[in-house]
């Protein structure tokens, strides 16, 4: 397996082979209706449907029915659109069409996302008082979606909506793209109701502002890096605000976000994971339909929903999203996907993992190989996370190290730290920095009610606060590590220098990250893969070489040096 060929010192290698030179005739409408059925039932036991309760249309059945929690989390009143969607979609099976039950729980969601609005107009999500400005902007969206498409003239749900795209036009989320692109078609929704200036103003303010933070490659920042799930999502969100405004000033990044997108779809139909900033490992339909629709980029963009919801898993990668995100904007992502599907006649792309190529996104610290029959990833910014397929079928998924310093605590190589060295030579990938010191923290009454007095007294600067603590965790070991991986004919070394001074045992680090991120850790087929529980002892200094095998598709120690 050849490695990258550096040029001018950051290579993004070309595909060898256009990627509309595959033609395909009419396709039939892809099967996200069999999804949709699957898991509608389960979204719908979520909403109380009681018309007597006070908490009638609620979609937190945690807080309306199981009383686990004490308030009711406004994001997944998003379930609203996917309400609507379902009423007004006619499609084989679709037991809710036109069914005035399903109308009318649509509506009960809209009206009581009102009730639980704060008075400045956002919304909360994980704990009162909060003024999160992804359940405003994604609410926002959702609400106004629902509004037109069930052709509502209601008073009191268009006061509820004006304050919300009212603090969104002052608040901003730069961290996180998807959230600030949500806004903004949350927002471009909100003006295509009421023709309010101010509204269109905020939107191209913010748009701007956003194409600002665009990285070049093909994706938007996502906590420090790119994300697979999430960009996704920001897509989606793109797509939609795209094909309402026209702004020709996203078509361009539009294109560009499926090329990079396409990278990371797997040959087993999975897409995403460990290599990625946020570690998602699913994917959103909706954009990729909206860019076939519109042709952008649309031979790539079939490809992938061929790949992700066509062939014999039929989207099953999918069926491992929780309650809360089948809720949030998976349901209804999916059911617009359907919504907007056209019979299609398109030269149909081949994706990355089916062309020789050699890339490397050195602002994304990705790097992607095909060499026949076999794919890899390489998470370089993630301490050379690797991943690699060989027929089809996940072979490897190597994650490096940690090192637990105390309960709750670990130093890991797989972190995602812009600190870190890298270096791309002919067939070779180095990486060299320090451990990343991570922990973790497990709920107490007494935390959730600290956290809940901190709410009253800061506010919404209390946000910034926990995500500093908890997702933006900076402070490095003493421990460092230096990883060589060598991709040659079939076959990829990977050799490891380990410098531990800690005093504690080096060990094989798990697939699943102690990144908190609400979306992750779903289940996926890449955990079922032998990780190991090797304990490497205590030694200062520790060398690992070991073996992938392509033809056999085995790992192998080769050699294990103390010092």
């Amino acid at each position: 397996m050849k490695g990258p060929q550096v040029k001018g010192g950051q290579t993004i290698e070309p595909r060898t082979e256009d990627p509309k030179t595959v033609p395909v005739g009419m396709t039939d409408t892809p099967p996200y209706a069999a999804y949709i059925l699957r898991h509608l039932p389960r979204v719908l036991s979520q909403v109380n449907r009681d018309r007597d309760m006070t908490t009638y249309g609620s979609c937190d059945r945690n807080y309306w029915h199981q009383s686990i929690r004490d308030f009711s989390s406004a994001i997944l009143q998003q379930t609203c659109l996917t309400l609507a969607l379902a009423y007004k979609e006619d499609f084989p099976g679709n037991y809710c069409y036109g069914n005035e039950n399903v109308r009318e729980w649509s509506v009960a969601a809209l009206r009581y996302m009102g009730t639980i609005q704060l008075k400045d107009g956002s919304f909360n999500e994980y704990y009162p008082n909060e003024h999160s400005f992804p359940a405003t902007a994604f609410n926002l969206y959702a609400a106004c979606k629902t509004y037109r498409l069930l052709k509502l003239e209601d008073a009191h749900i268009l006061g509820s909506l004006r304050k919300a795209a009212d603090w969104l036009c002052c608040h901003d989320e730069t961290a996180t793209c998807n959230q600030q692109l949500a806004s903004i078609a949350g927002l471009y929704q909100y003006y295509r109701i009421t023709e309010e200036q101010t509204v269109l103003d905020g939107v191209d303010r913010k748009m701007t502002g956003i194409l600002s933070l665009y990285s070049g490659e093909g994706w938007f920042p996502e906590q420090g890096g790119a994300d697979i799930g999430y960009s996704s999502v920001a897509l989606d969100m793109l797509t939609d605000y795209f094909e309402e405004s026209g702004d020709e000033r996203v078509r361009r990044i539009i294109e560009e976000m499926v090329e990079f997108l396409s990278h990371f779809i797997h040959p087993d139909g999975t897409a995403g994971g460990e290599y990625g900033s946020r570690n998602t490992v699913y994917f959103l339909p909706a954009g990729l339909e909206t860019c076939v629709r519109l042709d952008l980029n649309a031979g790539t963009a079939s490809a992938m929903i061929r790949k992700l919801y066509e062939e014999d898993g039929r989207g099953s990668f999918m069926d491992s999203v929780d309650d809360r995100y089948l809720t949030h904007y998976v349901l209804h992502s999916y059911l617009r996907a359907l919504a907007g599907c056209k019979p299609r006649r398109c030269r149909e792309g081949r994706l990355p993992y089916q062309i020789p190529h050699r890339t490397v996104f050195k602002k994304a610290g990705l790097m992607t190989i095909c060499d026949g029959d076999c794919y890899a990833v390489v998470g370089l910014a993630k301490g050379g996370i690797l991943k690699v397929y060989r027929n089809g079928k996940e072979i490897c998924n190597d994650c490096g190290y940690r090192i637990p310093l105390a309960p709750g605590r670990i130093a890991a190589t797989n972190w995602l730290n812009p600190e870190l060295e890298v270096l791309i030579r002919e067939n070779q990938a180095l990486i060299r920095g320090r451990f990343t010191v991570v922990k973790s923290r497990t709920q107490t009454p007494l935390y959730h009610f600290l956290l809940r007095l901190a709410a009253l007294v800061r506010g919404e600067r209390l946000r910034d606060d926990i995500k500093r603590l908890t997702i933006f965790q900076k402070e490095k070991s003493e421990a460092s590590f230096g990883r060589r991986i060598v991709f040659e004919q079939e076959k990829i070394r990977i050799e490891d220098k380990i410098c531990n001074p800690t005093g504690k045992a080096l060990v094989r680090a798990s697939n699943i990250s102690f990144r908190l991120v609400a979306s992750a850790k779903f289940f996926a087929s890449s955990d079922l893969l032998w990780q190991g529980p090797e304990n490497y002892g205590t030694a200062g200094k520790v060398t690992l070489c070991r073996t992938i095998d392509l033809r056999g598709g085995k790992t192998q120690e080769e050699r294990i040096e103390y010092a």
